[in-house]
């Protein structure tokens, strides 16, 4: 007789809202699935990047995130990494009645190429 993978009984499918274009996206991982998307996009002043990655792993859902853009101040790049469990995924009630993430922030970084320029 084959054997069945099952879920273990403590680990949920993690669901959540993402914001994607400015459009909400809902995004079910079960546990071991991950997710990315990225886009890139001009703006006024210059252009816009923005990456993310998400992970689930049976407890908790981890976010990889990189925003990269020019504008009238120069570029700027941002990048870190958050996390959230599945009870506070769906923590914050929008006017729209989205329930959106409520995400711990762990490391993250920044890189101002102006300011260098100057020498800050």
């Amino acid at each position: 007789m084959p054997a069945v993978a099952t879920k273990p009984c403590c680990q949920t499918n993690a669901r959540f809202w993402i914001s994607h274009r400015g459009s909400p996206v809902k995004i079910t991982l079960a546990p071991g699935g991950s997710v990315s998307h990225s886009y890139t996009a001009p703006t006024d002043e210059g252009y816009q990047h923005t990456a993310e990655a998400f992970e689930y792993d049976g407890e908790r859902l981890t976010l990889d995130w990189y925003s990269d853009g020019r504008d009238c101040d120069g570029r700027l790049t941002r990048s870190g990494v958050s996390w959230t469990t599945p009870a506070q995924a769906r923590a914050y009630l929008d006017a729209d009645g989205i329930a959106w993430p409520m995400w711990q922030h762990g490391r993250s970084s920044q890189r101002d190429y102006s300011a260098e320029a100057m020498g800050y």
